[in-house]
């Protein structure tokens, strides 16, 4: 890799799940030589776990691990979230399980052995994706950077907290409407007064938005308007 893609790598982070300890701990040199922060998991519900916890910006996992499989990691974590970048790795070549990556929105679909080549395939892939979508044109003149998690709007930069973050990426991602229910996981708040935890969390991020970009559908949620999709 050059040295000007190394840099680049050491921006971000990095789940590996694993549960072959050798190849955890082989791989585990080469990653925390070129990310930001390395996170290992033993099988899929560790790697589940340590994603909800760390978000990772890329996930490397076997596609059979004990107690929760590879894909059935992959399964919910798309259930609300297609931007998180996932490699899958196997010792084997079965086509449906190449079709139900492809399904599944997945960077790359590896075969074992692991080669740093191969790794500098998915990692150059990776930044490629990285830099290709790090920015999202909200609206004539609104663009959302998801690397910095800021709004920018000609000269003035609203600076997203994190779980502004997280409801924007998930609101672009679904383009479709986000329920209440999944404001409250955002919030982290399930209690009597979480309707108005809501609508105060609405009305500030608002004000970062383009004017009229999110519809309320009452009892329901929240979604982009047409006029932006």
């Amino acid at each position: 890799m050059k040295t000007k893609e190394i840099q680049e790598l050491y921006k971000y982070s990095v789940l590996f799940a694993e549960d072959e300890k050798g190849l955890r701990e082989e791989i585990k040199e080469i990653l925390e030589c070129l990310f930001k922060k390395t996170y290992l998991a033993n099988d899929g519900v560790e790697a589940l776990q340590m994603y909800h916890k760390y978000k990772p910006d890329l996930i490397i996992t076997d596609i059979k691990m004990p107690k929760l499989s590879g894909l059935d990691l992959i399964k919910n974590i798309r259930q609300k979230d297609d931007i998180t970048c996932i490699c899958i790795i196997s010792a084997y070549t079965n086509l449906d399980f190449v079709l139900l990556a492809t399904e599944l929105n997945l960077l790359k679909y590896i075969i074992k052995p692991i080669t740093k080549s191969k790794l500098n395939l998915v990692f150059q892939k990776f930044l490629y994706k990285k830099q290709f979508n790090f920015k999202i044109q909200l609206s004539k003149d609104y663009i959302f950077d998801k690397n910095s998690k800021s709004i920018m709007n000609d000269n003035k930069v609203y600076q997203l907290s994190y779980k502004e973050d997280k409801f924007l990426n998930l609101l672009l991602s679904k383009k479709s409407i986000i329920t209440y229910e999944e404001i409250e996981n955002i919030l982290e708040t399930q209690n009597f007064d979480s309707q108005h935890s809501i609508r105060q969390f609405i009305k500030k991020i608002r004000k970062k938005l383009p004017k009229y970009y999110l519809n309320n559908l009452q009892n329901h949620g929240y979604l982009i308007s047409n006029d932006f999709l």
